[in-house]
């Protein structure tokens, strides 16, 4: 019996381990959206979600979460009315968890009876909602190009 088997395992799992951590294959990152207004994000290079005005919107906080490996969190905890110019575009797992789905207080997605979808799931994407509302898109309220969308309430 060889018993240096197990060592030789070792040598390739910490191989793993290292490219994995070195490409961001494990990171996952958590944004709190501060402001109910509709900026992009300045850098979606940097990890931060940080628009002009130096507040972090939905949009924004899915533009960082869109060039991040890993499944990324969006919190949203104070039921903001988030009016949106344009369709959100989800590109990588992401959840974003509101303050509950009440038309008055909760969490208010809201495409402002637009010619656009509230929401787009494209390739890569998947998208999990928490007690939140999407609503008032003259079309779907969620597009979905590819991958898997739920909602909990």
């Amino acid at each position: 019996m060889n018993r240096s088997t197990p060592h030789r395992l070792i040598g390739p799992v910490v191989a793993l381990t290292v490219v994995l951590l070195a490409s961001g294959g494990l990171s996952a990152a958590t944004f709190t959206v501060t402001s109910s207004a509709d900026l992009s994000d300045l850098n979606t290079t940097d990890g931060v979600c940080s628009t002009v005005t130096g507040s972090c919107t939905l949009r924004a906080a899915i533009e960082q979460a869109n060039a991040l490996a890993g499944a990324d969190t969006i919190y949203e905890n104070s039921g903001r009315h988030i009016v949106l110019g344009s369709s959100l575009n989800v590109q990588s797992e992401i959840i974003i968890d509101g303050a509950g789905s009440n038309e008055v207080t909760g969490t208010r997605i809201d495409a402002n009876d637009g010619d656009y979808e509230a929401i787009i799931v494209n390739n890569g994407g998947q998208l999990e909602i928490r007690d939140a509302r999407i609503m008032d898109s003259n079309r779907s309220v969620v597009r979905v190009l590819s991958g898997p969308v739920s909602f909990y309430h």
